[in-house]
């Protein structure tokens, strides 16, 4: 029971005042939640403090409950839903939800872990690295703070795929500037059969051969001059109405 004190005082559950009984304690549900519970409010409590025990979002702790802001009062009954996202304040998890949303990408959205980086998210959820860089405007992957939360984008590449970070020179043109996600560099991958996102490696030659036209109606569609410095991440439009192939040489 000592230990179990000591894991709840730490995430703020436990009041200093002596009011506090150990059988109060030890009606706490055990964690991780696999189902959603009602909890009694005890002296001492805190929204964030519950959030990070259980390892819930506050803010779908008040908004389950209908609170009014952040105050909770002694002998409330809080409903704790397993549907809400985990938590993302700045507490310690000792016991995550490794299935809530918010912790496997399912909602959109990823809360972050002690020692987590952007490329150990990427592989665990299983998207674009760069994807996630870009979409939350992360400049060094290894510089997160527990708690944050990033986004996911639905239109995410899997992970070891780069995703659209520019647009050729066609492409601005077709696309008059307002290219959408794309045009920010938000992560999005190709669209199949309209669209190619160059990926390190790739020639002009290997991509039109891949998506079934001629190297020169893809080079002149896209406005490409010099096509050996074609850049990884750009996005390049696919001819609609070129001859099948990719003979040409590429000069």
């Amino acid at each position: 029971m000592r230990d179990v004190r000591r894991v709840l005082a730490m995430v703020g559950l436990v009041a200093v005042s002596v009011g506090v009984s150990s059988a109060q304690r030890g009606d706490l549900p055990p964690v991780p939640l696999d189902e959603s519970v009602e909890y009694t409010v005890v002296r001492g409590d805190t929204l964030d403090g519950l959030g990070a025990y259980f390892d819930v979002r506050p803010a779908c702790i008040a908004e389950t409950n209908e609170l009014d802001g952040t105050r909770i009062f002694v002998g409330d009954v809080l409903t704790i839903s397993v549907d809400c996202p985990a938590y993302d304040g700045f507490g310690e998890v000792a016991e995550p939800r490794e299935d809530a949303p918010g912790r496997d990408g399912s909602d959109g959205t990823y809360v972050v872990r002690p020692r987590d980086t952007v490329d150990t998210i990427a592989q665990r959820l299983g998207v674009s690295a760069e994807s996630l860089l870009v979409v939350n405007d992360v400049t060094d992957g290894r510089d997160l703070v527990p708690g944050q939360v990033l986004t996911v984008p639905a239109n995410a590449p899997e992970y070891g795929v780069l995703p659209a970070l520019r647009l050729s020179a066609g492409a601005e043109d077709a696309l008059g500037g307002g290219a959408g996600d794309e045009a920010e560099g938000i992560g999005g991958g190709s669209i199949e059969g309209q669209t190619y996102v160059v990926q390190h490696g790739d020639t002009l030659r290997g991509i039109a051969e891949q998506v079934g036209v001629t190297f020169e109606c893809l080079a002149e569609l896209n406005e490409i001059t010099d096509v050996r410095a074609i850049r990884g991440g750009t996005l390049l439009l696919i001819p609609q109405s070129c001859p099948a192939g990719g003979a040409e040489a590429e000069g």
